[in-house]
């Protein structure tokens, strides 16, 4: 992955074979663009939240008392906000709104 604005494209082989670059890199677990911002990795995390939201909303009337639903978000869906957290603070206003 480049790093920083550059108008170049590098191109790297080995064996003969071309080697793709990529526009991020996910370093354990944390999505890094080639600006150095998290702006990746918090749409990854949303998107993940968002989606097991809607499967435990769809659960909610039918099987599940509330008590059971609030455990049930504390451990599937809040850690995905919770991770990386402090990789929040410099986010912009519209990513800290979805979030």
């Amino acid at each position: 992955m480049p790093i920083g604005l550059l108008p170049y494209e590098y191109k790297f082989t080995l064996d003969n074979k071309d080697i793709v670059t990529n526009e991020t890199l996910k370093i354990l677990g944390v999505i890094l663009d080639g600006n150095l911002t998290f702006k990746a990795h918090i749409k990854d995390q949303l998107s993940k939240a968002c989606a097991k939201a809607l499967a435990l909303r769809r659960l909610r009337t039918r099987f599940i008392s509330q008590d059971t639903m609030v455990c049930l978000y504390k451990a599937y869906i809040l850690p995905h906000l919770e991770y990386c957290s402090p990789l929040t603070l410099g986010i912009s206003k519209s990513l800290a709104a979805k979030m």
